[in-house]
């Protein structure tokens, strides 16, 4: 009884923070997503990146919190889920939009550019990508957009 409410004191006045995800549960779920992303196993790929998105959202981590979510994009569309697959780079445009994130709207146009190469409708994946190295170069003049060239 009396360790049930040091708990339940403790949880209410550290609040997320005893629920965080470790580093090492976040490498597991990593790990997982790799596993799962070139298979069928669609249900099981989308329960572990939930949970690594919750993960990367908790600790802060933005830009990896939105690749993880382009991956479920370039998921649907490695699967031929074009619509499906685009309607997630939207939803991570809207989201990055309305949070004020350039990382979020990098990523959505990389997915849009990723998923429509996917897709082999050629000239649109180019102009996609052209977008995302334009963006990429305005916001983040000193990375290298290397990764949408190749």
């Amino acid at each position: 009884m009396k360790r049930s409410l040091i708990i339940l004191l403790l949880s209410l006045f550290c609040g997320s923070a005893l629920w965080a995800y470790t580093q090492q549960e976040i490498s597991h779920l990593e790990a997982e997503m790799q596993k799962y992303f070139d298979t069928k196993e669609r249900s099981a790929f989308f329960r572990t990146t939930d949970k690594l998105k919750d993960a990367y959202e908790e600790s802060g981590e933005e830009r990896l919190y939105y690749k993880v979510w382009s991956n479920e994009g370039i998921y649907e569309a490695k699967q031929q889920n074009y619509t499906a697959a685009l309607k997630i780079a939207q939803k991570i445009l809207d989201d990055a939009r309305e949070k004020g994130s350039t990382d979020g709207e990098y990523a959505a146009s990389h997915t849009k550019a990723m998923i429509l190469l996917q897709k082999q409708d050629y000239e649109a994946a180019e102009n996609a990508f052209l977008e995302a190295v334009d963006f990429h170069r305005g916001h983040f003049s000193s990375e290298s957009a290397g990764e949408d060239l190749i």
